[in-house]
């Protein structure tokens, strides 16, 4: 799941939703994975803090992350896919070698 929000507080108040709702449908969340991403805006000068208080999903704290890998792509919060395509393209090279083996 990923939640996301133009603000903090807007966050925070989403992961308490959550987590209210969760205990309504006996869901747990497993906070060891969970974690949080900020993205820098574009422009430089509209950057408001570049550090944040920790968010909290069920009373325990969350951590923050420079890329995280979400269904099989590498997100940065630099808002480049350069990791990405460099992991896709060892995977491409990988697949090739093993087709010229068995061929």
């Amino acid at each position: 799941m990923v939640l996301i929000a133009p603000s903090w507080r807007g966050l925070q108040c989403l992961l308490e939703v959550i987590g209210k709702e969760a205990v309504n449908i006996d869901m747990l969340f497993n906070t060891n994975k969970t974690v949080c991403m900020y993205f820098n805006p574009y422009d430089k000068c509209r950057t408001v803090s570049s550090s944040f208080a920790q968010f909290s999903l069920a009373g325990i704290s969350l951590s923050f992350v420079p890329m995280f890998k979400y269904l099989g792509h590498i997100i940065d919060n630099k808002l480049q896919d350069d990791v990405d395509v460099c992991r896709e393209l060892k995977c491409l090279f990988t697949r090739t070698n093993i087709l010229i083996r068995r061929f």
